[in-house]
């Protein structure tokens, strides 16, 4: 078999700083001068692995999770970069990673400055040497970011991000950085937010839910386009940015460890937030800010009486419209508990909570009928299953004759048969044709894997669903059976569009997204 490598290119944030300069794409230029240090060793390149995202751990890198996965196969015989640091700059346990997989597999890394062989005990020392730098490297740049952003917020300047709803992100003249000026027409509904919570229509302060419907009510359309809610009419309404203030810190990034891995999450925390006096122009005086905030600390939220579960479909149902939630509502004067979309924007009709979900249990009833399990294995049930196993050794004796193509084509190209152009255009043709038994051998993988899934459903799981609807009826409690539904359903999607007094109250409908293969019911 022929020696196998491939190319890794990734953006460090300097290059991004250069491109913003106008220096010109980074990935091009990286990748034409490692294709011209592949010619001049004679090294065939085989791939190309492009990362467009940037991060610094192997989780936030998708094309380095699949390069390293195929290393660890022993699939490449070397790995091409411009530079050590490209490959990894996260943490001890990336590092280590990264280092454990090149040395077991004995993959080669390619620079064109030196070659790093993993398997000689002083390349192994200076490569795990060239990582710990970078990260130090990494370090010290973060260190560096942060310490520029926090001065630019110190004078009063506004960082990248989502800009506030009533202003737009401008350069300011003459200087470094950014600043906000004002949105007319936006600016105009913040003061209306402003004035609706603090004075009300009439003489009565509105809520958020109350400002979100008045404006959707009047067709204005929200800071992302869509519809407004009470969680954007909040964020506007404690939102210093609206008196001349800028806000940094708010929301701290947050690191735990779960699971074997490492879990990143943004939370609020306002009392460690910096606060400084901005470069742009206020758009709610002092006065009604003050009193908004102190409304907003008097007014407390309305606690539920109840706190036990009533909807035994909560968390599965979705409304089938705009894919909002359905949530439960049992006002007084009425017989029966409704289900309603949680969008107030959402033309979506509701239904009575009994109705729904007997005509859930009705279609689950339904899906089995159509499962069709036979009632007795018969001898040819396996017949897809080897037909399948069949295809997957075809396709790996084919595989195994394009290896033996490739490597006669070499051959060919070392004896002076064929020149240069000749040997890429038949190696280009053998290349799509392995692409394509590749993709062959993929789908027929998949496959596979469904009818085995196929066959575990029909041996435990379909008669999982069967229990659940005979022992359903018999549950009190709202949660046990919640519980028994979260197993067999991934979501359940509602759609009522037309309804009225006298209109039909099943109406509706349901289609239900088991855990099995298949299609939804």
């Amino acid at each position: 078999m022929p020696d196998q490598y491939c190319l890794y290119l990734r953006k460090s944030r300097a290059d991004q700083e250069a491109e913003a300069r106008g220096e010109g794409e980074t990935l091009a230029r990286h990748e034409h001068a490692l294709l011209s240090f592949a010619r001049s060793r004679h090294i065939h390149v085989s791939h190309i692995y492009r990362e467009i995202v940037s991060g610094d751990t192997i989780a936030s890198r998708p094309q380095m999770q699949k390069l390293l996965a195929e290393v660890a196969e022993g699939r490449w015989t070397g790995v091409l970069v411009m530079e050590i640091e490209r490959l990894a700059r996260g943490d001890t346990i990336d590092q280590g990673i990264m280092a454990q997989a090149f040395k077991i597999s004995g993959t080669r890394i390619l620079t064109p400055f030196k070659t790093y062989d993993p398997t000689n005990e002083f390349d192994e020392e200076y490569f795990e040497f060239g990582l710990f730098m970078s990260r130090r490297e990494y370090k010290a740049i973060n260190r560096r970011l942060s310490n520029g952003k926090l001065a630019s917020i110190q004078e009063g300047k506004v960082l990248g991000g989502r800009e506030p709803y009533g202003y737009r992100r401008v350069r300011i003249p003459n200087g470094k950085g950014c600043t906000l000026t004002i949105v007319p027409d936006q600016a105009e509904i913040v003061r209306t937010i402003f004035h609706l919570y603090a004075f009300g229509d009439s003489g009565r302060p509105l809520g958020y839910a109350a400002i979100a419907e008045r404006l959707n009510l009047l067709c204005i359309p929200g800071p992302t386009g869509g519809s407004w809610g009470k969680e954007t009419i909040s964020g506007i309404l404690q939102n210093p940015v609206y008196i001349g203030k800028v806000r940094f810190g708010n929301r701290r990034l947050q690191k735990t460890y779960s699971d074997g891995s490492i879990q990143k999450k943004r939370v609020r925390n306002p009392s460690s937030a910096l606060l400084v006096d901005g470069l742009h122009p206020p758009l709610v005086e002092r006065s009604v800010w003050d009193k908004v905030q102190k409304m907003r600390e008097t007014r407390r939220p309305r606690v539920k009486s109840e706190l036990t579960l009533k909807n035994p479909m909560a968390g599965l149902l979705i409304c089938g419209l705009c894919g909002s939630p359905m949530t439960r509502s049992n006002r007084s004067g009425r017989n029966c508990a409704t289900l309603r979309c949680k969008n107030p924007a959402c033309p979506c009709v509701s239904s009575r909570q009994d109705i729904v979900e007997e005509k859930m249990l009705e279609g689950i009833r339904n899906w089995i009928a159509r499962y069709r399990i036979p009632s007795a294995p018969e001898k040819t049930e396996d017949t897809g299953v080897s037909l399948l196993h069949t295809s997957l050794e075809r396709i790996a004796h084919a595989q195994k004759q394009l290896l033996n193509q490739k490597e006669r084509l070499y051959d060919l190209l070392e004896r002076g048969t064929y020149d240069e152009d000749t040997f890429r255009s038949r190696m280009a043709k053998l290349n799509e044709k392995e692409t394509e038994l590749k993709r062959a051998a993929s789908s027929a993988e998949s496959e596979l894997a469904l009818c085995l899934e196929t066959e575990d459903a029909r041996a435990q799981r379909i008669p999982r669903m069967r229990h659940i609807l005979e022992v359903y009826d018999s549950l009190r409690e709202a949660e046990d059976k919640n519980a028994l539904l979260k197993e067999i359903f991934e979501r359940i999607e509602y759609v009522k569009e037309s309804g009225g007094r006298w209109g039909d109250p099943e109406a509706f409908s349901l289609t239900l997204y088991p855990k099995l293969p298949g299609p939804p019911a």
